[in-house]
This record gives C-alpha cells, structure tokens and sequence, in this order.
C-alpha cells in the first residue's frame, strides 16, 4: 500500500512485522491446541466407525423417517437444518455429518411405493484403498444365514471429457461391493464402496405404500 508517497505492507519500519500481524500469527499457532482432539480429521480410513455411524442412522432410515429422526434431531451439530422438503412433500432429504463422516439420504415418495435411501461416507483427502483395507472391510462385512455379497475391484479408465480433459485420461482402481440380506425390511439392499479418499456404505430398500 502506499501512503504519502511511502510503501506500506506486512512490515514496518525496519523490515519488522507490524504488531497486527505478529497477533494473527500467534492466535493461528495457538488455533490448534484450541481444537478438541476428537473432532480434527485422522486423514486414516476408519472403517469401524463407519459401520457404527452406519448402524446406528443408516438401520433406522431403512425403517422409516419416524424411526430416523430421534436419532437425527434438528438443527444438526454445525447448526444446519438436517432436513429438507420439495414443494409437494414427496421428497424428504437429510443431511448431516459426525467429525469427518457425513450422513446424507432420502425419501422418495410414490403413489405406490417409498424409495428410502442412506449413506455414511468418510472423506480422508488423497489416500488409496489397497488390499490392507480390502482385508479389513471384509473382516467386517455382515456375513450369516441369507447373506450374499459380490463385486470387487475395478479399474476404471476415466475418459478425458470436461474439466476432466486438463488431466488426460485417467486410470483409477475401486472397489465395489453389493450385500444383499443383511438388513431389515426384506429386500433391503447394501452397498460398500472404496475409491480415492472415500469409504463409504449405502442402503436403498422400496417399500410399498
């Protein structure tokens, strides 16, 4: 900045930092001691907790809204609304999150039928899914009397379209995997997915009105 012909920025005279500045570097290196430990992303995949976040939201939504929303009370931890309604009521969205797991879903109603869907995801930034955490999953993949799973890994070739262009063609391996028969009501269907920086679980079931 300059101010009666004198060049002003973050220094003062003498090349020291103005006081200011030196008080916003200090409250910055204070800010991470200031944060509750249990709420700073691990940047590792936590499966087990996923399963639990899952259990605990995603086995009520496929019950029904009246079963979700004691355990998903409004407004959500970071104050937002959780849930969301169309103009004519026949789509209900939830949306919230626990640390760095999000918990998203619908219902979608039809004269003949509601669509209730679920999903927990954590987001870890850059991180690969290998066969370490293959292991695991399937270590803690709902297994029983009635229980089906398929799927597994696919690479995928991305082709270069859009934004997507800027990197070429792009070649990324995931996992999917769909379990059928471990949750209620009947036909309740299950998904597991890992790619780049995610883990997540679904569930989707059509219930008849």
């Amino acid at each position: 900045m300059v101010r009666n012909g004198r060049r002003y920025g973050m220094a003062g005279r003498g090349g020291r930092p103005r006081a200011g500045w030196r008080r916003v570097a200090a409250l910055v290196a204070l800010l991470p001691g200031m944060v509750n430990a249990q709420h700073i992303p691990t940047g590792r995949f936590d499966l087990p907790r996923t399963f639990s976040i899952f259990n605990e939201y995603c086995t009520a939504a496929m019950q029904g809204l009246e079963m979700l929303k004691p355990r998903l009370p409004v407004p959500g931890p970071a104050g937002e609304q959780v849930y969301a309604v169309s103009p004519d009521g026949n789509l209900i969205t939830f949306q919230t999150a626990r640390d760095e797991f999000l918990i998203i879903g619908a219902f979608r109603y039809h004269p003949n039928f509601v669509l209730r869907e679920c999903m927990v995801q954590q987001i870890v930034g850059a991180m690969k899914p290998g066969p370490e955490l293959v292991q695991e999953f399937l270590a803690l993949a709902p297994r029983g009397d009635g229980i089906t799973m398929t799927g597994g890994r696919v690479s995928e070739q991305i082709p270069p379209a859009g934004l997507m262009a800027l990197a070429g063609m792009i070649v990324r391996d995931r996992y999917e995997y769909l379990i059928y028969g471990a949750m209620q009501p009947q036909g309740t269907v299950m998904l597991a997915g890992m790619a780049d920086g995610n883990f997540r679980l679904n569930s989707y079931v059509a219930v008849p009105r």
